[in-house]
C-alpha cells in the first residue's frame, strides 16, 4: 500500500509540473548549469548502483540464511552454530537509510525511485530561475557526493 501511495504522489507531481511548463517562460540554461545537472545525474546514477548492491546483498544473505536453516528475517539473530558460516557482507547487514525506500527495498522500488528522482531533478530545475537553479543543483550534487562517498567507504560497489 505504501509504494502505491508513493507512485501516485510522484505521478501526480510529475503531471502537475509538466502541465505548468507552458505557464512561464523559463530562463535558458547556461553551460555551468548544464554541467551541474550532468554531474548531479552521474552522482545519482552512482548512488543508484550502490543501492542496488545493498539489495543484492540483502537477497544473497536471506537465501544463505534460508539454506543454512536460519530465520529469513534480516533483523533476527541466527542460531549461534551458524554464525561462523556468515560472510562479511552478511555480518555488515547493509540497510538502506533513505526513508522513502525503507530499510529493505526491492530492486523494482529502487529502480522506480532513482529513475523518478532523476526526472524530477530536471523538471524542478527547469522551473527555477538561474540563482535558485544553481543552488538547487549544487545542493543535490553535495548530498549525492556525500552519500556515494559514504557508500564506497563501507564497501558498496556499483551493481546494475
Amino acid at each position: 500500500m505504501k509504494i502505491k501511495v508513493n507512485i501516485f504522489a510522484i505521478t501526480g507531481l510529475l503531471g502537475f509540473m509538466v502541465s505548468c511548463s507552458s505557464i512561464k517562460n523559463y530562463d535558458k540554461w547556461d553551460n555551468e548549469e548544464k554541467a551541474m545537472l550532468g554531474v548531479g545525474t552521474v552522482t545519482r546514477i552512482v548512488d543508484w548502483g550502490q543501492t542496488l548492491d545493498i539489495v543484492y546483498y540483502q537477497n544473497n544473505c536471506k537465501m544463505k540464511r534460508k539454506y543454512l536453516g536460519m530465520s529469513s528475517s534480516l533483523d533476527s539473530e541466527p542460531h549461534p552454530v551458524y554464525k561462523e558460516y556468515r560472510d562479511k557482507k552478511c555480518e555488515n547487514d547493509y540497510r538502506e537509510t533513505n526513508i522513502i525506500l525503507g530499510k529493505y527495498p526491492s530492486r523494482d522500488q529502487v529502480n522506480l525511485y532513482f529513475a523518478t528522482s532523476i526526472i524530477l531533478n530536471k523538471l524542478i530545475s527547469d522551473h527555477l530561475d538561474h540563482k535558485w537553479r544553481k543552488a538547487f543543483l549544487m545542493s543535490n550534487i553535495s548530498v549525492d557526493l556525500y552519500i556515494t562517498r559514504h557508500n564506497s567507504n563501507i564497501g558498496l560497489k556499483l551493481r546494475f
